[in-house]
């Protein structure tokens, strides 16, 4: 489990919208990129309070600003020819949770998100889609509808 602290007196200015403390389950494979890179970049990682920094330039060991990791997204689109952005990932985690099967309040939850309606427009729910589940319900609770006589 990570945890992240909020804090008001962020130096790169960084803070979540609705200011609440926040605990995320990484998954086995990220625990180890993290391990790698506490291990790789340690001397500038404990320096600081910060965990996500510059590691190198003349803003080595700062905290990353919101216009680094926008500069990370751009370096990693002309090595991988894959547009990305932060925003898209937060889209792209929501949508991947509810093909898995995640309750829509969960994955509420995991965004930190106060309202459900807010998740919603994360998901990218198709016209077939709805009419799938919805013929897949009244096949389920035909019975209980009398769908029969009314065919």
């Amino acid at each position: 489990m990570l945890y992240v602290n909020f804090r008001e007196d962020n130096e790169n200015g960084a803070r979540a919208k609705n200011a609440e403390y926040r605990k995320a389950k990484i998954s086995d494979a990220t625990f180890e990129i993290l391990q790698f890179y506490i291990e790789e970049y340690k001397d500038l990682i404990f320096q600081q309070e910060y965990l996500i920094i510059n590691i190198s330039g003349d803003y080595a060991g700062k905290p990353m600003q919101n216009s680094g990791v926008y500069a990370l997204m751009e370096r990693l689109q002309k090595k991988t020819g894959i547009k990305v952005t932060p925003h898209m990932l937060r889209h792209y985690f929501a949508n991947a949770r509810r093909k898995a099967g995640w309750k829509l309040e969960l994955i509420s939850q995991a965004l930190g998100h106060r309202n459900i309606e807010t998740t919603m427009r994360y998901l990218n729910i198709s016209d077939q889609e709805l009419m799938d589940v919805s013929d897949e319900f009244y096949r389920k609770h035909q019975s209980i509808y009398e769908i029969d006589k009314l065919l």
